[in-house]
């Protein structure tokens, strides 16, 4: 059977102010004292018939702790000064039985009687003040008192030497005790006080729920968050500061835990502090639990997530509006590869068609129809690939196939159009078979753009295109002899409608995207492209692939689309994504 105490007189419940348990553990001392004062008295007679204990002293002091009990009910400087009364009082009391003491000669009852009031005076004051001088005085009052009352004996019962000896032996264990405890009290005030700090910066509380006596605490930082400040009485309901079904909802997280045995358990919740506007608050609670035994509580620990939770809110919302945006590109460009390119393959027969039997005063007005169409179409599949490529919808396979035939057919149909412009083309590739891990496909389209680029920006001089095996890589360089790129553009080289000649300042026309798709394809394939060039003597287009082991003959399709961006006639696709266009 456990003894429950009234809370005014428990001054083991819970975390309280200083003056709180002070003016607790005076009314207790008072209660203690009304009873032990008549008891002692009656012990002493029974053990000795001649003992000096006037029994109206003891009815005194029993009448006086009880009307100061009462007092510190009703009268409010008493519980005002508490520490002042319970130190008078216990004081008093140990003198008092220093008297006694003297009186009946060392009395052994009185001596054991004398030392358990002078112990527990000294515990008493040693765990409730603060500050250790007042401990000390207390503890050395009753010494004195003691030594005084021990050799003032003419005969007496009991040694006086040990009697003192006794006294000391149990003041100094007194002042050791209250000394480590205020060390220990020291250590604590500044672990709280960083705790205080951290929950201040972190905008954090914490609170604890006691099974057994059903009573709730919450930390400095708890009160903070709910706009109330700091009490040692219990704390307020949750209701008053959150809405019914966030009571509901914590409560029977609380619930989950002593039932289920989880660790922890969180929620978000809406708290609505005193005076201040509504906040988000993320809860975390953990159940207390002895040793293979059931849990005695929870501890929860409360931080205000109002940025984040707005944070991830608008982190939604531009997620929302990103996927619309990339809903209306994906329509876009749906709405281009059908609407325009469809339309624009049939200009471009026609335009043929027309230039086979025109008259030649009707060639000068048929070819910028043509040329222009060639233009448009190379500058919608390379937006149609990039934006493929980025979107993660088409992707080049990975597979042996053998890179010279690939790389003959292309410079076949360049080599031509090279001559066109007076320029020389010549080409290195090897007569064994060259394999590489890749996309047959995708090669075709980078080397196009690359080709393409150089024939575009070469005025004089050549190109050239070789290609090689080394370090298991196969190596393929396409060489120009234009006008270089600037250094200060190389880190832009391979990024989407980047051109080196802009505005009024264009020197060549182009969208700015046949490097970015050629340099993602490559990517795409395990590979590498890299660029070298000096301004005023052309730039090295470097390509490398991963080599592979005997090629077999397969059909690939990268990007299924009509006419892969060439009509009839139309010489290969230019890249217009270069350095310098």
């Amino acid at each position: 059977m456990r003894l429950r105490l009234p809370p005014s007189l428990n001054p083991f419940a819970g975390a309280l102010h200083q003056d709180a348990l002070l003016l607790r553990t005076l009314r207790l001392t008072l209660v203690v004292c009304g009873g032990l004062l008549p008891a002692f008295g009656m012990a002493f007679r029974m053990a000795s018939a001649d003992v000096i204990d006037p029994w109206g002293v003891r009815i005194v002091w029993t009448a006086l702790c009880l009307a100061l009990l009462t007092a510190t009910y009703r009268i409010a400087w008493v519980r005002a000064s508490a520490p002042q009364v319970l130190h008078i009082l216990l004081s008093g009391m140990v003198v008092w039985l220093g008297i006694l003491l003297y009186a009946n000669g060392l009395a052994p009852e009185i001596a054991l009687g004398y030392l358990f009031t002078y112990a527990t005076v000294g515990s008493v004051l040693g765990l409730t003040f603060d500050r250790f001088s007042s401990t000390a005085a207390s503890i050395l009052l009753g010494a004195g008192v003691a030594v005084v009352s021990a050799f003032s004996v003419d005969a007496p019962a009991v040694s006086p030497g040990f009697f003192v000896f006794t006294v000391a032996v149990t003041g100094a264990i007194l002042l050791s005790g209250t000394l480590a405890r205020l060390r220990d009290r020291e250590v604590l005030d500044a672990r709280d006080h960083l705790l205080r700090t951290a929950e201040a910066l972190g905008q954090l509380g914490s609170w604890s729920y006691d099974i057994a006596t059903g009573q709730r605490q919450w930390s400095e930082g708890m009160y903070s968050l709910v706009g109330l400040p700091a009490s040692p009485a219990s704390p307020p309901p949750l209701a008053t500061v959150l809405p019914e079904e966030e009571v509901l909802a914590l409560t029977a997280l609380e619930a989950d835990l002593l039932s289920t045995g989880a660790p922890t358990a969180e929620r978000t919740l809406r708290l609505h502090p005193f005076a201040a506007a509504p906040i988000d608050a993320r809860a975390t609670v953990r159940t207390i639990r002895t040793a293979g035994g059931p849990p005695r509580g929870v501890v929860g620990v409360l931080a205000d997530v109002t940025d984040q939770v707005e944070r991830e809110r608008e982190l939604e919302r531009a997620k929302e509006e990103a996927e619309s945006v990339a809903a209306l590109k994906s329509a876009i460009l749906e709405n281009m590869n059908h609407e325009i390119r469809t339309p624009l393959t049939a200009v471009i027969g026609y335009a043929q068609l027309l230039r086979m039997d025109a008259p030649d005063h009707l060639i000068d007005l048929i070819t910028p129809i043509e040329t222009g169409g060639h233009r448009l179409l190379e500058t919608l599949n390379a937006l149609l690939d990039l934006a493929q490529l980025e979107a993660g919808v088409s992707s080049p396979s990975a597979g042996p196939f053998n890179v010279t035939p690939l790389l003959a057919n292309a410079t076949r149909t360049a080599r031509e159009q090279a001559c066109t412009q007076g320029l020389a083309f010549t080409t290195s590739l090897p007569e064994t078979p060259l394999a590489v891990t890749g996309d047959p496909d995708a090669l075709t389209c980078a080397l196009e753009h690359l080709i393409g680029n150089a024939l575009k920006f070469t005025e004089a001089g050549g190109i050239a295109v070789t290609s090689e095996a080394r370090d298991g890589w196969a190596e393929i360089r396409v060489s120009d002899t234009g006008p270089g790129i600037a250094p200060e553009f190389m880190e832009r080289l391979f990024e989407p409608f980047q051109q080196e000649s802009t505005g009024t300042r264009r020197l060549y026309e182009g969208s700015g995207l046949g490097l970015a798709v050629s340099h993602r394809l490559i990517t795409a394939m395990g590979g590498t492209l890299a660029a070298s060039s000096v301004v005023g003597e052309g730039t090295t287009m470097t390509l490398r692939l991963p080599l592979a082991e005997a090629p077999e003959p397969r059909e690939t399709a990268w990007i299924s689309r009509p006419d892969r961006g060439r009509a009839a006639g139309a010489g290969p696709v230019s890249a217009d994504a270069s350095a310098a266009a």
